[in-house]
């Protein structure tokens, strides 16, 4: 009887270790595909960094455009004014040197 009881205890501290490293394999198959993923987020990431920056300095360039578009139609509106000016200017001494 004493012996069964000892073929039995070892029984269960066999079954418990066999238990315990089942689950540690399990955890460690877990913690393996729960770092590929994170791996694969942290690539995602850094391509959607560098599409946000790639984004930005388009922005940046548009905007720089945009002044210098800005700043040349002003100047040419002016130019345009002046030459404007000029061109009545000379009609009218034209027209007074006619009569």
């Amino acid at each position: 009887m004493l012996n069964e009881s000892s073929i039995l205890k070892d029984k269960n501290y066999l079954m418990l270790g066999l238990f315990i490293c089942i689950i540690l394999i399990f955890q460690n198959f877990y913690f393996n595909e729960l770092m590929a993923q994170n791996q694969e987020l942290i690539h995602l990431n850094k391509e959607v960094l560098s599409s946000h920056k790639d984004l930005i300095e388009n922005q940046l360039k548009y905007t720089e455009d945009v002044h210098y578009m800005r700043i040349t139609a002003q100047n040419l509106e002016e130019q345009n004014n002046e030459l404007m000016n000029k061109a009545e200017r000379l009609n009218e001494l034209f027209f007074v040197q006619m009569y």
